[in-house]
């Protein structure tokens, strides 16, 4: 005979210290409840929710309560959902129609990150999704490795999916110039704190507008790897209100030259930075030179100088001055 879950036994997890562990217990605990929907809502629902309204960790749907919301079942299984907060399409091998269905239940009403990363998701796919009403919570989302155009940027936009998040990934996409635009005309960015558009063939020109825009006004995390901002996108950026603020840059392979990174070095407006990304261009001992004097770097962590024009030898040298220590170290290279 099957035991059911009592008001004790979930009493006793949540008693718990917050913890990925007494989520996983708190979810064993609900597929095992009675399919009482009255009791879910006039007692288990309320408790577990004041329960939890203070935990921070991130609550990521068990495969068999995303499976029962897929079937239509109305159990347990899926009216726990309202207290999942993290949904990792890909994890649940979700296709772009499935996430759609799951995300139009009002049920995910306190979701606040949102992970399709490789689900082959395309204009169609964001369209679907673009018509749907964010979840008020939401605030990371990360797209990253799909098939997104300026088009797919634009629909999926609809009813401001990608407005008023603080991270964003749309790396490895493929926006291109247009898409850079939409981004900048047609997404809310001013609570962002995290972006990443790497990989996305974005050109000098279309970063330079992209960077010198108030658009990015709270930004910290900058990922612009893999594209072709050149110098003018680099000086725009140096040049922009948020530089101070930037904690993380990432400049791989984007044809920068050794002024403009010499002058990115040279910035004392950058003084904030931890993580640095420059390998894969074309820089030489200029830069090399210009990092040596630059002292006010001294909070670096990591900068990347694989695959520059700079011998080893020479990298190995500035890995022992002081304020480059840490960010060259053997560990962090």
């Amino acid at each position: 005979m099957e035991t059911h879950t009592t008001f004790g036994d979930i009493r006793s997890v949540l008693h718990a210290p917050a913890s990925d562990e007494r989520w996983s217990e708190l979810c064993a605990c609900v597929e095992k409840l009675e399919h009482d929907r009255g009791r879910w809502e006039d007692e288990l629902n309320p408790y577990i929710t004041h329960a939890l309204a203070d935990d921070p960790t991130p609550r990521e749907a068990p495969r068999s309560w995303i499976a029962a919301m897929l079937a239509g079942s109305q159990t347990p299984r899926v009216w726990g959902m309202a207290f999942v907060t993290t949904l990792n399409a890909k994890t649940h091998q979700l296709t772009p129609p499935q996430l759609a269905h799951v995300l139009a239940d009002p049920l995910l009403g306190g979701l606040t990150r949102l992970s399709a990363v490789e689900i082959k998701l395309d204009t169609t796919g964001a369209s679907a999704l673009g018509k749907l009403a964010p979840p008020p919570s939401l605030t990371h989302v990360d797209l990253s490795y799909n098939m997104l155009d300026h088009a797919g940027l634009i629909a999926l936009n609809q009813r401001g999916l990608l407005d008023g998040l603080e991270s964003l990934n749309l790396a490895w996409n493929d926006l291109g110039d247009s898409g850079a635009q939409r981004l900048r005309e047609r997404c809310d960015g001013a609570a962002l704190v995290e972006l990443d558009i790497e990989g996305n063939n974005i050109s000098e020109d279309a970063a330079t507008k992209l960077l010198s825009s108030g658009w990015l006004e709270k930004i910290e995390r900058l990922r612009l790897g893999w594209n072709n901002i050149g110098p003018a996108g680099l000086t725009a950026l140096l040049e922009s209100d948020y530089a101070e603020r930037l904690t993380h840059l990432g400049l791989e392979n984007n044809n920068l030259d050794d002024a403009s990174v010499c002058a990115l070095v040279a910035s004392t407006r950058l003084t904030k930075l931890t993580h640095l990304y420059l390998h894969k261009n074309a820089l030489g001992l200029a830069v090399s030179s210009a990092l040596e004097t630059a002292r006010h770097w001294h909070r670096l962590e990591h900068l990347e100088l694989t695959g520059l024009n700079i011998p080893e030898e020479i990298i190995q040298e500035l890995g022992n001055l002081s304020h480059l220590s840490r960010a060259l170290s053997d560990e962090e290279r």
